[in-house]
């Protein structure tokens, strides 16, 4: 038999008995690995137990199909074909209000990979057996820009990444 037939037979198994523990939330909670998120209108902090990233909260993208991010978080260079999308600062972009929460969706989806890794095994870990914690920081900072639905917002936003459970502290 050959060894990468043993491996993937290795981990199919590991695949089905850790499926198996995710019914049992108070097992997985104690094993799912925990990102913390510090938040403030001008700054994400995103956190886990390998990394630490801080990444300001705005978003590239291209004047002619605002669907396609260009960059996050980070600067680009001159283009009349690419605008900046500060995520909370209506003034700057307010024409494309409704696309605002796909931007913001994939900033944290950004901020969430940036911490947890990128690998195929991550990628396992992550969508399909261990999924992680999120503890959500500095909720109360965005209750004057969402006028009191901001916990709601966040907690659609983070449950659509595929976390077990969102905690606001």
């Amino acid at each position: 038999m050959e060894p990468t037939t043993i491996i993937l037979g290795l981990v199919f198994i590991l695949f089905i008995i850790l499926s198996m523990l995710r019914k049992y939330n108070f097992i997985t909670e104690r094993i799912a690995p925990r990102i913390i998120i510090e938040a403030s209108p001008d700054n994400f902090v995103f956190e886990s137990r390998r990394s630490r990233v801080q990444i300001d909260p705005f978003v590239y993208v291209r004047a002619d199909n605002e669907s396609l991010m260009v960059a996050v978080g980070q600067d680009f260079p001159n283009d009349p074909d690419i605008i900046r999308v500060d995520l909370f600062e209506c003034h700057n972009y307010p024409e494309q209000g409704g696309n605002r929460a796909m931007m913001l969706e994939a900033f944290l989806r950004f901020g969430i990979t940036q911490v947890t890794g990128q690998s195929i095994v991550h990628f396992i870990m992550r969508y399909i057996v261990l999924r992680p914690i999120i503890v959500f920081r500095g909720l109360e900072t965005f209750a004057p820009l969402f006028c009191g639905y901001h916990r709601h917002i966040f907690d659609t936003l983070l449950k659509e990444q595929v976390v077990l459970t969102v905690l606001y502290e």
